[in-house]
């Protein structure tokens, strides 16, 4: 199955960013609730191009991450390009221009399969 068109990255990133600050936003008043908490590196594979923006939802999240004084590892974020779209290439190289919430890690789909077995 392959999927054509953009991605609604954005919104589903900023679902999940959501659920995982209203966590530590809990937890952080309890000290030992909180230290149980790991921290969390999001992978979004994708082979499409984002149909929202990305990058709003990504300072969104940093913006309730620091002032909820959270600890600056508690979310790590990274893009995987699955395939060889340079449209796809194009827009993941575009939020690496604020190196400081992601990075870009392109690879084939062989490359990708490779990495998981």
């Amino acid at each position: 199955m392959a999927f054509v068109g953009p991605s609604p990255i954005g919104t589903r990133l900023e679902s999940v960013l959501h659920k995982i600050i209203a966590q530590l936003e809990q937890a952080k008043n309890n000290a030992s609730d909180y230290e149980k908490i790991k921290p969390i590196n999001i992978i979004v594979l994708t082979n499409s191009s984002p149909s929202d923006n990305v990058a709003k939802a990504i300072r969104l999240a940093a913006r309730k991450l620091n002032q909820g004084l959270h600890h600056p590892n508690a979310v790590g974020i990274q893009f995987v390009q699955v395939g060889n779209d340079s449209y796809v290439e194009k827009a993941l190289k575009k939020l690496c221009e604020d190196p400081s919430f992601v990075s870009y890690s392109p690879h084939t789909q062989s490359t990708f399969f490779e990495i998981l077995m």
